[in-house]
């Protein structure tokens, strides 16, 4: 996996096209990267044993709450929505 970066990224939506996207461009930068996914998980597989993936459902405020202490992230991206 190379160095540890010292910096984190959260991204929610992470399994989606856009937010698996971004997180192997995070990685490939040297940060940590824990994504968030719910329901969309296709574009995973360039991340497996890369990123800490957490399944969250984020209309649960202590889901939340938890994987952003557990993260302790530098910095966040919000890319989870419905697609319709």
């Amino acid at each position: 996996m190379g160095e540890q970066c010292s910096r984190t990224c959260l991204i929610t939506g992470c399994g989606g096209f856009i937010g698996s996207h971004l997180a192997e461009l995070m990685l490939d930068r040297g940060w940590r990267v824990v994504g968030t996914i719910h329901r969309n998980r296709r574009n995973l597989d360039r991340l497996e044993g890369r990123a800490e993936l957490l399944t969250v459902d984020l209309s649960d405020r202590e889901q939340i709450r938890r994987a952003v202490l557990d993260a302790k992230p530098d910095a966040v991206v919000h890319l989870a929505a419905q697609a319709y």
